[in-house]
């Protein structure tokens, strides 16, 4: 089922889950699309378009008229655009487009979080960690990666021509 507050929806199918009305949103919302999540295939078999056709079957046969999908790797695997799905760029986060700001301020790219500069915005990059809940790990890394790769969406609509 689809996740009920998809930025990426006002761009694909505008007004059409957007209104003042929350529940009918909802309602209309789990009734009208439906969401791939995952295509796994075996790796002896990569390579050989067989994502492709999977989500071209699916898709010729899905219950709903409009299917989605986020891809947070479709940069490097454009297997769902193939398949037919049209690809929408999601608009930067809050948080994203404060760090942003901020090593543009201060003369920075996303690449220099990893060249170990990121004291001098330190600050943003624990504010941009909390505002996506990460507490563990490489979180210089992490952001250089969201801030470069982010998510898409990927939309299919069997009523569109």
């Amino acid at each position: 089922m689809p996740t009920l507050n998809g930025r990426w929806r006002t761009v694909a199918w505008p007004g059409d889950y957007d209104t003042p009305d929350k529940r009918t949103n909802a309602h209309r919302l789990n009734a009208e699309v439906r969401v791939i999540s995952r295509v796994i295939v075996d790796p002896r078999y990569r390579g050989l378009g067989l994502a492709v056709r999977l989500v071209r079957a699916y898709l010729d046969v899905a219950e709903t008229q409009r299917t989605e999908a986020l891809a947070a790797m479709a940069h490097a695997c454009p297997f769902l655009e193939r398949a037919g799905m049209r690809r929408i760029d999601m608009p930067s986060s809050k948080a994203d487009a404060k760090l942003n700001s901020s090593l543009e301020k201060h003369g920075l790219t996303a690449g220099d979080l990893l060249n170990g500069v990121a004291e001098e915005v330190a600050p943003s990059l624990r504010a941009w960690a909390r505002a996506r809940k990460i507490k563990h790990g490489d979180i210089a890394a992490r952001a250089f990666a969201a801030l470069t790769h982010p998510p898409v969406a990927l939309v299919h609509d069997r009523g569109a021509s």
